[in-house]
Formats: structure tokens, C-alpha cells, sequence
């Protein structure tokens, strides 16, 4: 198109935007980037905020920022939405969760993909209480009905913690096999967080290696 002279508009530029975000390549990226510059396209906020996500996807999280924070007077919920997602991405979970407040304090009013983003943000980092609250904020705070991919991302989340739940066991199981306290311990933190199947499981394998908790001993009065 340009060998025939003729010049990609912002909607050229928006249609070229998925074919390297599939590509994935980020010297692709920066010439688009580069010649939205030059033509002074790239302060149309949907071309910026398409950039912000591009580089997300192909893997340049820092040329994200960087372009968001350029945006500094030009930002929308799109620019936030996007760079808190590209951050989730990359399991940058603290820093998006730190987008996400700077947003709320710039007055900026999350929506159902905001939300998606910040509890997938929660769920690559086992932020599983932020990633709840989270919920329950866009639900009653926000009025904002969820749909199937919210309630798919708080499943993913809490699945997550069941997993890391069965490793923290299979490790104490391989890593201590002579001392109960371990079991005895975790099986008491699962039935805290009501997990009472998990725990039961660490009093079994307490129980099937026939475990004895060394108890404590008080030196007080010993010590000469």
C-alpha cells in the first residue's frame, strides 16, 4: 500500500496491530511505532493505547510503560485497562495491582475487563484474597455483573491455590519424613482457611507414616 503511495491512516494502523501482536515480533512493533510518530498519528488515543497492548503481547512490557506513561494527558480507561493487563501478562502481578490503585485515584471507573485484568493479575501471582476482594468489589461496589470470563479467571485463582496446597504437601511429605510437626501444622492453617478436605489429607499421610510430633522442650531452670 505504501509502495503506491498511498499513506496508512489511524484505521490502517489499528488493522495492522493484530497481524504482529500474532507475529510477535518487536522490531515489527517499534518501526509501526516509529512511523505512527513520524506521521503524528501515535497522540490518537486508540493508536497509543493498541500500541500499549501490542507491546504487551510481543513481549516488551517496558516499551508499554513507556508509552503509557507518554501518554500522560491522553489516557482512558482502555490506557489503563491495557497496561494493568500487560503487566498481569507478564506476572507482574504487584505492579499491575499498583496501576489499578493509581487509576482508582485519578478518578477512573474500572469495568468488567479492567476487573478480568486485575484478578488475572491476582491468579498469576496466588493473590488469591486481593483476587476475591477484587470480586466482591466489582460485584457490590461497582454494580458490575460478571461474566463467564470473570467467574473462569476467580476459578483459575482458586484452583492455583489448590495446587500449590497438594506441592506444599508433596514437599513436607519428601522433606520430612522422621518429624510430625510439619502435618500438624499444616493441617491446622487448611482447617483455618476451611480447606477441611486438605487437612484431613496432611493428618492421613501424619497418620500412614506414623509420625510422632517431637514435643517442645522448656530449658528454664536449667540453665545454670
Amino acid at each position: 500500500m505504501m509502495a503506491e503511495g498511498i499513506s496508512p491512516s489511524e484505521i490502517t494502523v489499528l488493522a495492522v496491530v493484530p497481524a504482529i501482536s500474532n507475529l510477535g515480533g518487536i522490531l515489527m512493533g517499534e518501526m509501526l511505532h516509529g512511523y505512527c510518530e513520524k506521521k503524528g498519528i501515535v497522540s490518537d488515543a486508540w493508536v497509543g493505547n493498541s500500541l500499549i497492548d501490542l507491546y504487551a503481547k510481543i513481549g516488551s512490557v517496558q516499551n508499554s510503560l513507556k508509552l503509557f506513561d507518554e501518554m500522560l494527558d491522553r489516557r482512558n480507561l482502555v490506557s489503563w485497562t491495557s497496561i494493568i493487563s500487560g503487566f498481569a501478562m507478564h506476572g507482574l502481578s504487584v505492579e499491575a495491582l499498583e496501576l489499578f490503585a493509581e487509576m482508582r485515584r485519578a478518578g477512573i471507573r474500572p469495568n468488567r475487563i479492567t476487573f478480568l485484568s486485575v484478578i488475572n493479575a491476582c491468579s498469576h501471582g496466588g493473590l488469591v484474597e486481593q483476587g476475591l476482594a477484587f470480586f466482591k468489589s466489582m460485584v457490590y461496589e461497582y454494580n458490575i455483573d460478571p461474566e463467564i470470563k470473570n467467574f473462569g479467571c476467580i476459578i483459575d485463582m482458586l484452583v492455583w491455590r489448590v495446587e500449590m496446597g497438594k506441592r506444599a504437601i508433596k514437599m513436607i511429605s519428601d522433606l520430612e519424613r522422621e518429624s510430625g510437626g510439619d502435618f500438624a501444622v499444616l493441617s491446622s492453617v487448611l482447617n483455618e482457611l476451611g480447606r477441611f478436605s486438605d487437612a484431613e489429607q496432611a493428618r492421613k499421610l501424619l497418620d500412614e507414616r506414623k509420625i510422632v510430633k517431637v514435643p517442645g522442650l522448656a530449658l528454664v531452670g536449667e540453665i545454670q
